[in-house]
């Protein structure tokens, strides 16, 4: 199902475009925790620590996007709500 969203090419620069996942992730945030777990309050609590502890400022080495991705390659392995 989230395949069927496909994806969208966005112009970084005159010869660089980057494939954006907009729509899938969106879906796939909005079914995160329909099994009863807690994936996204544990999302939110790193990107707070992120803001505040890791990487405060204007131009954070990691990004929500970076936290993201590693929140949805850790429900793929670990796909139990525990």
């Amino acid at each position: 199902c989230i395949k069927s969203f496909g994806f969208n090419l966005l112009p970084c620069s005159n010869y660089h475009w980057q494939l954006s996942f907009l729509r899938a992730e969106q879906v796939l945030l909005e079914q995160l925790d329909e099994d009863g777990g807690c994936r996204r309050k544990c999302f939110q609590v790193m990107r707070q620590l992120k803001e505040d502890v890791w990487c405060p400022g204007n131009r954070p080495v990691i990004t929500s996007h970076h936290l993201q991705t590693v929140l949805f390659w850790t429900c793929e392995k670990y796909p139990h709500f525990k």
